[in-house]
C-alpha cells in the first residue's frame, strides 16, 4: 500500500542493491570519506569504514637537463631513505599549484615556475585507512640554493633522466618512471 506523497517502503532487493552513502568532509588538511555499507534488513547491521584521503602535488623541477630529486630522511615514517620529488599534501583552502609552491619552498628553499600536470598516481597500498592521490607537475627552477630540512630529507641530487631511472624511489616516482608521460621527457 502506498500513501500519497510518501515513497513506498524499500523492498529486500532495493536494500541489497542500494548504493553506499558517502559523506565527505575536510578536517585539518585531510579529506575524510565515510562510506556506509548497507546490508539486508535481516541482519539489521551497518558497517562503517573511514578512509583518509590525501591529495599531494610534486614537482619534477628542471634545471637545464637535470631534475631535482631528494632522499627522504632515515627518520621519516613513510618510506625512509627512498628518493622522491619535492612536494607534499594540499592544505585546506589551497590549490594544487599553491601547495606545490609552498612545499617546494619549505622542502628545498627554491622558487619554481609550475608549468603543467603530467602524471596522476593513486596510492592504494594503505587502504582502507588511507588513500593518496599524487599529481606530478613539470616545473622550472627560477632561483635559490637547495637547503633541505634534515628531519624530512637527508640529501638531494640534480639527476639526469637516466640517473632518476636508477634511484631507489618512493612508490609514486617508481610508477611515474613507467609512464608514457615520463618517457616523453627529454
Amino acid at each position: 500500500m502506498r500513501t500519497a506523497g510518501y515513497p513506498s517502503p524499500p523492498t529486500r532487493q532495493d536494500q541489497m542493491l542500494r548504493p553506499p552513502e558517502v559523506k565527505v568532509s575536510c578536517v585539518a588538511g585531510k579529506l575524510h570519506s565515510e562510506v556506509s555499507k548497507h546490508v539486508t534488513k535481516s541482519t539489521a547491521k551497518e558497517s562503517r569504514e573511514m578512509t583518509l584521503f590525501y591529495i599531494a602535488a610534486h614537482a619534477l623541477i628542471a634545471h637545464g637537463s637535470r631534475y631535482l630529486t631528494t632522499c627522504r630522511s632515515a627518520t621519516e615514517e613513510y618510506m625512509p631513505l627512498k628518493w622522491d620529488l619535492p612536494g607534499g599534501t594540499v592544505e585546506p583552502g589551497e590549490t594544487l599549484v599553491q601547495a606545490l609552491h609552498r612545499e617546494v619552498a619549505e622542502e628545498t628553499s627554491l622558487q619554481v615556475e609550475v608549468e603543467r600536470p603530467i602524471y596522476i598516481y593513486t596510492d592504494l597500498a594503505a587502504l582502507p585507512t588511507r588513500q593518496t592521490i599524487q599529481v606530478v607537475y613539470v616545473a622550472c627552477y627560477v632561483r635559490g640554493a637547495v637547503r633541505l630540512e634534515a628531519r624530512n630529507h637527508c640529501r638531494f641530487f640534480w639527476a639526469t633522466k637516466e640517473e632518476i631511472d636508477d634511484l631507489d624511489a618512493i612508490s609514486f616516482l617508481s610508477e611515474f618512471r613507467k609512464s608514457v608521460a615520463y618517457s616523453n621527457i627529454a
